[in-house]
């Protein structure tokens, strides 16, 4: 049985890989995508799930939302210097005119992550590989339904490594150290993998 998982991200090079190797994984039931600011500003966080959607044409369409598009305090911080002015390295890709391989939903990203959860109560594992600005939001928002989740694994923390902004914070963390703290404090099961 594939495990059903959602990924918020906040797509660069880093993160499109990801998505491309979760829909091409046996194991994996990629049930959504949210995008949330960070790598890049949100509109091409967004944009970029839907070329890397229309590169991989995945068979069965998941949910897509925009979410935050700024973290909750404090000012936006993006990695252009890594990721390029797009976010993709500005590779030559174009959202592929014709049949989306994508369901847009129609509200923010901290209503689907929740409403997903509670109509598969703890099936539902959350990858967060971007800033924790959805996730903390879908807390404020529908804490109950944030609570069936199965699992959140979180991509961020410099844990016994050197952080990638400064001497001991990662990007991820570093870019909304508040969402950080809210999700870490409210009780979810949260697995960190430190990049």
């Amino acid at each position: 049985m594939r495990k059903k998982i959602i990924v918020d991200c906040d797509v660069g090079v880093d993160d499109a890989l990801a998505l491309i190797l979760a829909f091409h994984s046996p194991e994996l039931e990629v049930k959504a995508v949210t995008a949330v600011n960070g790598n890049v500003p949100l509109p091409l966080v967004y944009q970029n799930i839907l070329k890397v959607l229309s590169l991989i044409q995945p068979s069965e369409k998941p949910l897509i939302a925009k979410g935050a598009d700024r973290p909750l305090r404090g000012t936006t911080l993006h990695a252009h210097s890594v990721h390029g002015k797009d976010g993709l390295g500005e590779a030559k890709t174009d959202v592929k005119q014709g049949e989306e391989w994508w369901q847009e939903f129609p509200a923010h990203a901290a209503d689907l992550i929740p409403g997903l959860a509670r109509k598969s109560p703890n099936e539902i594992t959350l990858i967060a590989i971007g800033p924790l600005t959805n996730v903390a939001l879908g807390l404020q928002r529908d804490f109950e339904g944030m609570m069936k989740l199965a699992e959140v694994v979180v991509m961020g923390g410099a844990v016994r490594v050197n952080g990638n902004v400064t001497p001991h914070a990662e990007f991820n963390i570093f870019t909304d150290p508040l969402a950080a703290q809210i999700v870490f404090e409210s009780g979810l099961p949260v697995r960190v993998v430190s990049p």
